[in-house]
């Protein structure tokens, strides 16, 4: 049933709106806000928040896996909760999963940001860059 209302919500947002992938954005970053919140969590350092962001990203059925790189950390997402919908209107929910990572990271006040989205780079696995000054990239994650 879950299916049938995010193909419903992406229909709206093609029709409603000039821009569906802003609002969808959004729409994540709400999403995002709240998944933060409800953590209760403060993370203090860069690494801090990318576990963090991990933490939130693993509960909604993404599994990801973070690689850290020089100055940035990719985050490699296994799984789309929303798959079904997101291989018909990647332009809707994929800026809906961009949003919900940077409505985390804005609700933890991180110097880390939330870059990018890359969809579908292999079948079953889409890449976030998330950017992080460099030297707090080694920071435990």
């Amino acid at each position: 049933r879950y299916v049938e209302l995010a193909r419903a919500l992406v229909a709206s947002l093609r029709r409603a709106r000039r821009d569906p992938a802003r609002a969808a954005l959004e729409a994540g970053r709400h999403w995002g806000r709240e998944a933060a919140a409800a953590t209760g969590e403060r993370p203090r350092s860069p690494g801090e928040a990318i576990r963090a962001l991990v933490e939130v990203l693993d509960g909604l059925g993404f599994a990801p896996e973070p690689v850290p790189g020089e100055g940035s950390v990719a985050v490699r997402l296994h799984r789309c909760p929303f798959i079904e919908v997101a291989r018909t209107a990647p332009e809707v929910i994929c800026p809906v999963h961009l949003g919900i990572m940077r409505g985390a990271l804005e609700v933890w006040g991180s110097s880390v940001r939330a870059t990018e989205l890359r969809p579908f780079v292999e079948p079953d696995l889409c890449v976030a860059s998330l950017s992080v000054e460099v030297g707090e990239v080694g920071n435990g994650v």
